[in-house]
């Protein structure tokens, strides 16, 4: 394989995160230690930055505060950091948006994602060393120990408090959104029947197209009888105040 360096874009990696949110040191320091190594050594992958909304996911424009998606697969699948309870930094477990549909969690934090790439627990995917390329995992392993203090990686694959299923989390946040397009398509199909409905069955609109649809209704006969014209002397017409004409 050649030595094409892994593609790095730390300023895109920045702006994926979150605005309540920056991106974690151990990350910025993973992006300068990889600098310059050779593609394929720890996985196929590329360190870039992008939104949910370009993600393999149904509608994910509206959870772009749930996720940093910092790694990019050859597949068009996505890793990064899901915070399911938004504003929550320490709620944050790495996940793998597939591509063909099978979201899963691939460690408990970014700590635990970087120990099992370092400790070759990602087999039989892109997230492990090519077969043509120069395994680069012990160097990484030993980086890591330096970087977070520790003598044995294992130490930090526990995850600190129960982490939710983001399987199912996601399975049920694609079922509600194709609900909801599904019934606003019908109310739109509704909609325009309703317009594009005739306003009357008349296929004519002349003098007698509304006849005896807006009949008007007779008044009953109260014992009143008809109010004669208002012509000078007629019988019945309201006394004049001044008293009779001579």
């Amino acid at each position: 394989m050649s030595e094409t360096p892994y593609r790095i874009d730390l300023a895109g990696v920045r702006k994926a995160f979150p605005l309540w949110l920056e991106a974690p040191p151990l990350l910025v320091d993973f992006a300068a230690w990889l600098e310059g190594r050779a593609w394929g050594g720890l996985g196929c992958f590329d360190l870039v930055g992008q939104f949910s909304d370009n993600a393999p996911l149904f509608d994910s424009s509206l959870l772009r505060n749930e996720f940093a998606l910092f790694m990019r697969l050859p597949d068009g699948s996505a890793v990064g950091t899901w915070y399911p309870d938004i504003g929550n930094a320490e709620l944050a477990p790495v996940v793998l948006i597939d591509s063909e549909g099978q979201n899963k969690i691939l460690a408990p934090s970014l700590e635990a994602f970087l120990a099992k790439l370092a400790s070759l627990q990602f087999e039989d995917s892109d997230l492990y060393p090519h077969e043509d390329s120069d395994d680069q995992t012990d160097e990484l392993a030993a980086w890591l120990r330096k970087r977070l203090g520790v003598k044995d990686l294992g130490l930090i694959l526990r995850a600190a408090e129960p982490v939710p299923d983001f399987a199912d989390a996601m399975e049920k946040w694609c079922r509600a959104r194709e609900g909801l397009l599904v019934g606003s398509s019908r109310h739109e199909s509704a909609v325009r029947a309703a317009v594009a409905a005739p306003a009357c069955r008349d296929e004519s609109l002349g003098p007698d197209a509304f006849r005896g649809r807006h009949r008007r209704r007779p008044i009953p006969d109260q014992g009143v009888a008809a109010r004669p014209s208002a012509g000078r002397g007629s019988r019945g017409n309201r006394a004049d105040p001044a008293g009779p004409a001579r």
